[in-house]
């Protein structure tokens, strides 16, 4: 599939408008139904549309946006895609629960948490001897990137010296690239060879502190240390004795594919991103296993049948129905389509089916009204 860069239907780009919307295209009675991002209150996660559907829970309903009233209903639990939202600039963010630091995703050695509320939190060192670290439950790259960041911001409250690990290190040797931070006098201490750092003073007295580079073994966890106070020794004596009352506070971790930090994108579970300054459309993703959403035409009909997708956008015509029949989206195409088409797709924003032929510039406005929600351009068979 490639990118169609020419629509061939006007010699000018044509406006959405105001006015537009996708409900136009049934405006004479024609039979056919849509859903888009901006519906997001039309998604539930109960056949019987009781339940509204949380962000990361699987979708059984989608209602029709349309005057037709012909919802999408999968009764199987086991066949049903799931909800999520993204930035339209896409996720950068690699951790999950980056506000909820308290999460049992987020393992807490040697230490305690507290929540501060507004997304920070106290982390304090626990009484005795041993490591005291905050740590993510899971490595977060399966591969091996060139460039990944850790970055996290930090406090001073009565201890100054933490340290990030968890970007570089040697698996053979167990040793880890790290950088150690003086929060106190907002000074970097200490850095492994290759390793960027960056400390950055914000309001109220938070730095945002970083790691860059090392020898990218990106199998380890993202770690935040709380640091012995003997500054002799510059890199830090993870394991030490603490009295129980040492603590920083801690908020916005994130981990990413970058050269350094880039603005902070708060992330609940693995399908709930947000980005400030950024909308973040809805969005239903297909396993390309199993899971399929089959919308009911008692009268069937023969639709053109659009499909917006993250990564592009795709036009099926003459999509013939028999009454009663079905237009299955899934799992791994639409009914009638090409083989492979959600793959191609990604993550689906909107999809639409109208029972009589699309105008070009029907299409072309569609393609635009659903890009400001986050899908792709509309792309075409290479064949």
């Amino acid at each position: 599939m490639k990118i169609v860069t020419d629509l061939s239907v006007t010699s000018r780009p044509l406006s959405v408008g105001a006015g537009f919307s996708p409900r136009n295209l049934f405006a004479t009675g024609t039979s056919g139904f849509y859903w888009s991002a901006a519906q997001l209150a039309a998604v539930f996660a109960d056949s019987a549309a009781a339940t509204p559907a949380l962000l990361g829970q699987s979708v059984a309903r989608v209602n029709d946006q349309s005057p037709n009233g012909l919802d999408t209903v999968q009764a199987s639990a086991g066949l049903r895609p799931l909800l999520g939202r993204v930035p339209v600039a896409g996720r950068r963010n690699m951790l999950q629960y980056t506000e909820a630091l308290d999460n049992a995703w987020w393992e807490k050695i040697g230490t305690t948490i507290s929540d501060l509320g507004n997304g920070e939190f106290e982390l304090t060192a626990n009484a005795g001897e041993g490591s005291k670290r905050l740590q993510a439950s899971e490595p977060t790259f399966p591969d091996d990137p060139e460039d990944a960041c850790w970055s996290v911001e930090v406090q001073y409250v009565n201890w100054p010296r933490v340290t990030l690990l968890g970007v570089g290190g040697s698996p053979s040797s167990g040793n880890q690239s790290g950088a150690t931070f003086n929060l106190e006098t907002g000074e970097v201490v200490y850095e492994s060879s290759g390793v960027v750092t960056t400390m950055t003073l914000l309001p109220d007295g938070w730095y945002r502190i970083s790691m860059q580079g090392g020898d990218n073994d990106f199998r380890r966890r993202r770690r935040l240390i709380m640091l012995d106070g003997n500054f002799a020794f510059a890199s830090g004596n993870q394991n030490w004795t603490a009295d129980g009352t040492e603590k920083v506070r801690v908020r916005r971790p994130q981990f990413e594919r970058a050269e350094a930090p880039t603005p902070y994108q708060r992330v609940g579970n693995a399908l709930d991103v947000t980005e400030d300054g950024f909308p973040s459309p809805a969005f239903i993703r297909f396993d390309l296993s199993d899971d399929v959403l089959p919308t009911a035409f008692p009268d069937g009909g023969t639709f053109d049948v659009m499909l917006f997708g993250r990564q592009g956008s795709w036009i099926e015509r003459g999509v013939t129905i028999a009454p009663a029949g079905s237009l299955d989206i899934g799992p791994t195409t639409i009914t009638d389509g090409p083989a492979g088409l959600l793959a191609a797709l990604g993550d689906i924003v909107g999809w639409t089916a109208v029972d009589r032929t699309l105008s070009g510039a029907e299409v072309s406005r569609l393609v635009k009204y659903h890009k400001a929600r986050g899908a792709g351009d509309l792309l075409e068979s290479i064949e």
